[in-house]
């Protein structure tokens, strides 16, 4: 599936706290040296711009996971963006 910058040790000692998402960013270069794994050629990668973290990257194994991910994301921003102009905030 799609699995951030920090390494799975790093990831097991952090505590994770809530962040708003703030925007999708699409089509972001490749990691450096991923290209030489194996099916590097078809990986994607994308980030999400969050208010405390900044730009947070993920990788995808294709193009299909890809899209997958930045529209569905995208589309609960949306909806979100939609409520709260509809309630008045």
């Amino acid at each position: 599936m799609v699995s951030s910058l920090l390494s799975k040790k790093k990831k097991k000692n952090m505590i994770f706290l809530p962040d708003i998402v703030l925007d999708v960013c699409t089509n972001l270069p490749a990691w450096p040296g991923r290209h030489l794994l194996e099916d590097g050629e078809k990986r994607r990668y994308f980030g999400l711009k969050t208010e405390s973290r900044g730009l947070v990257e993920f990788e995808c194994r294709n193009q299909r996971e890809y899209e997958l991910w930045t529209q569905g994301v995208s589309r609960l921003l949306s909806i979100v963006s939609h409520r709260k102009n509809r309630n008045g905030m």
